[in-house]
C-alpha cells in the first residue's frame, strides 16, 4: 500500500485479503490513487462493491475497500520487511472472494436424513440453513437460502 498512498493519510481498519481503509481527509483522492493501480487488487468505494459480496451498506464498512486476488496479500513494504514475517504470507488465510474454490467449505451430512456415500455437488453455504431446518423439522426464518439447492443431499 505504501507504494501507492501516504499511509499517514489513512487508518487501516483491517488488512488482507480485504483491506478496510478509512481516509483521514479526502476519500476520492485516496481512491483515485488506489483504483486500478495493481492487477491483483480490486478497489471499491463504499456502496460500489459487487452485490454478490453483500458488502455495501453496513455502518461498519469503511469508505474504501481493497480486495486481494486469491494467493495475494495487501500489506506495506515496512510491515512485510519488519521482523519475522516469513510464515505470515505463505500459509492459509480466509476472507478471499467466495468465487474462489479454495474459499469453499466441506459439508458432511450423517444420519438418516442424508444420502449415504454421496459425493455431492458444490453448494453455497447460504443454502445450508434451509436444509438444516428441513432436517430438524423447523420453520426457517426469512433468509436468502433455497432448499432446492441442497435437496440432492437429502434421503427423502
Amino acid at each position: 500500500m505504501d507504494d501507492y498512498i501516504d499511509m499517514e493519510k489513512v487508518t487501516m481498519v483491517d488488512w488482507t485479503p480485504v483491506a478496510a481503509i478509512l481516509p483521514k481527509e479526502n476519500v476520492d483522492s485516496i481512491y483515485v490513487k488506489l483504483e486500478g493501480v495493481h492487477s491483483k487488487m480490486s478497489v471499491y468505494k463504499k456502496g460500489e462493491t459487487p452485490d454478490r459480496l453483500h458488502y455495501n451498506t453496513h455502518r461498519r464498512i469503511q469508505p474504501i475497500t481493497a480486495v486481494a486476488d486469491e494467493h495475494w496479500s495487501i500489506t506495506t513494504r515496512t510491515h512485510f520487511n519488519t521482523g519475522d514475517n516469513s510464515d505470515r504470507y505463505n500459509g492459509a488465510t480466509h476472507g478471499f472472494d467466495p468465487k474462489y474454490k479454495s474459499m469453499g467449505g466441506i459439508f458432511v451430512g450423517h444420519g438418516p436424513a442424508f444420502k449415504q456415500g454421496l459425493n455431492g455437488p458444490d453448494v453455497t453455504s447460504i443454502h445450508l440453513y434451509e436444509m438444516m431446518c428441513k432436517v430438524l423439522g423447523l420453520q426457517p426464518a426469512k433468509n436468502d437460502g433455497v432448499l432446492d439447492s441442497t435437496r440432492v443431499f437429502l434421503s427423502n
